[in-house]
């Protein structure tokens, strides 16, 4: 990236994490992985009301959001599994170098190497929209996971994501 995309980029993740939710107590928890891939939907379960979305700070200072969002079609389908994805900052000094994890159920995004631009406005509109339009361009560019081994086989390509609400997800 350059200079200018840099600054947009470090910019969308400010408002990602200026988004209000309830914080989530990482304590000195820490994953198989020495970071914050323990997370699951049942760390969540204290929510009431609102979005399924909680942010903390890991062990080693590092920021992290944690959201559920689900795929939508215009069939009318609705997948049987939601998206759980924890989005964190790799290292303490590095504001660029952000990735993807979960595991409890697929995540919204593959970012080996790191996050994207495109990946970070995605989970910003999500969070502050509630929805995102999606095409296959999008899914293919951004490596949306709608083939994870979770999700039920379906003919036909998704159109959006929404995001996940306590009174309509099972925990």
């Amino acid at each position: 990236m350059d200079k200018h995309n840099n600054t947009i980029f470090v910019n969308v993740i400010k408002r990602i994490f200026d988004f209000e939710c309830n914080i989530l107590d990482a304590k000195e928890r820490l994953g198989v992985t020495d970071y914050i891939d323990f997370v699951k939907k049942n760390d969540m379960s204290d929510l009431t009301e609102g979005p399924v979305v909680m942010k903390g700070v890991d062990f080693m200072g590092r920021d992290f959001i944690v959201f559920q969002c689900a795929l939508v079609y215009s069939s009318g389908y609705t997948p049987e599994v939601n998206m759980f994805t924890t989005f964190f900052k790799r290292y303490t000094n590095d504001n660029l170098l952000w990735h993807c994890a979960g595991h409890d159920g697929p995540i919204l995004f593959d970012t080996t190497g790191g996050a994207k631009l495109e990946q970070v406005k995605i989970i910003e509109t999500l969070l502050y929209d509630g929805y995102v339009d999606i095409s296959e361009d999008v899914i293919y560019r951004n490596n949306i996971q709608i083939k994870h081994y979770l999700l039920k086989n379906v003919n036909e390509t998704p159109v959006g994501i929404k995001l996940c609400y306590v009174n309509t997800t099972n925990f």
